[in-house]
């Protein structure tokens, strides 16, 4: 095992704080070393799910909790956006694309104004640019009115 002197540092009230230095297990290191610079330790339970269960979960509330406004507003953007790219691949149905994409578009940046999570930040911008393309090429191919 490895030893160094104890190191102190003066802690908010003055008086010195000692820790111990880093030391050296059997089969990783604990804290910093020559040869383990950043204090890296190996955590094998981080890169395995505990249990079956937890194997694959798609939620948007990766915060643990419930957002149902947001939740909705996320998936009506995404909804609203591939309905505009759909309706913009077709000819005549310019003017779906136009008001779909422009409500999807208005939506799209109002949830991701109030968004909670990540995974409903990523369903906002992909609706987003679904959106903004299916209403750019609706309103190229006649836009609004019919």
């Amino acid at each position: 095992m490895l030893t160094r002197a104890p190191l102190s540092t003066p802690g908010r009230d003055g008086s010195p704080i000692t820790t111990q230095p880093a030391q050296v297990t059997s089969h990783c290191w604990v804290g910093r070393h020559r040869a383990n610079p950043w204090g890296v330790i190996a955590v094998p339970h981080i890169l395995q799910p505990s249990s079956e269960s937890d194997r694959f979960k798609l939620t948007l509330n990766s915060d643990g909790r419930a957002h149902p406004v947001e939740n909705t507003l996320a998936v009506t953007t995404l909804v609203c956006g591939v309905v505009a790219l759909v309706a913009a691949l077709v000819m005549s149905s310019h003017v779906i694309a136009s008001w779909v994409g422009t409500f999807g578009f208005g939506t799209g940046f109002y949830s991701q104004y109030v968004s909670a999570t990540t995974a409903q930040r990523s369903l906002n911008i992909i609706g987003l640019v679904a959106s903004f393309v299916g209403l750019a090429l609706g309103i190229a191919r006649g836009g609004y009115l019919p």
